[in-house]
C-alpha cells in the first residue's frame, strides 16, 4: 500500500521527470511514468521549483530513492548499471549479515536457556505413590513387630 509521504514524493519526481531533458525523459519506460503520474498525490504542494538546479533543492528521502532507482535503472550506462547493482547486493548482504548476527545472540540465549531447563527437568523428585507409601508402612509395621 502506498502511503502519503510516497505519494508526496511520486508528485515531486512527477515535477522533475517533466523538467528533464526531451532525450533523458525518453529512456524513463512510459509504464513507468504512468505509475509515477497514477499514485502521484493530486493535492500536495511541491516545493520542487523549476528554476532552481535540482541539486540546490531540498527534497525528502523518498524522492531521492526514486529519483536513483530511476537512475540505476534507466539513465545511467550498462556497465555502470552492473556496479550499482553490485554495490546495493554488498550493502543488502552486509545488511542481513548484521541482523543475523544481532538476532543470533538471542538465539543462542534462549538455546542456553532451554538446555538449563531441560537439565533441570531430568533432576525432577518422584513423589511415590499412595499405593507405594501404604505399602512401605505396612512393611514397617511388620519388621516393628519381628524386631
Amino acid at each position: 500500500m502506498i502511503n502519503t509521504t510516497d505519494r508526496q514524493a511520486f508528485s515531486d519526481v512527477s515535477i522533475i521527470i517533466k523538467m528533464m531533458p526531451n532525450d533523458m525523459r525518453q529512456r524513463i519506460k512510459p509504464d513507468f511514468i504512468k505509475f509515477v503520474e497514477e499514485n502521484k498525490d493530486k493535492d500536495y504542494v511541491s516545493n520542487i521549483n523549476e528554476n532552481i538546479p535540482l541539486e540546490e533543492q531540498t527534497l525528502n528521502e523518498n524522492t531521492k530513492l526514486l529519483l536513483a532507482l530511476i537512475y540505476r535503472d534507466f539513465l545511467c550506462a550498462e556497465s555502470e548499471r552492473e556496479e550499482l547493482l553490485k554495490k546495493e547486493k554488498i550493502e543488502i548482504e552486509e545488511r542481513e549479515n548484521e541482523k543475523r548476527e544481532k538476532y543470533a545472540v538471542n538465539l543462542e540465549d534462549r538455546k542456553n536457556n532451554k538446555d538449563i531447563k531441560e537439565e533441570q527437568a531430568i533432576i525432577s523428585y518422584k513423589k511415590e505413590s499412595i499405593i507405594k507409601k501404604v505399602f512401605n508402612k505396612i512393611k514397617e509395621v511388620l519388621n516393628k513387630k519381628n524386631n
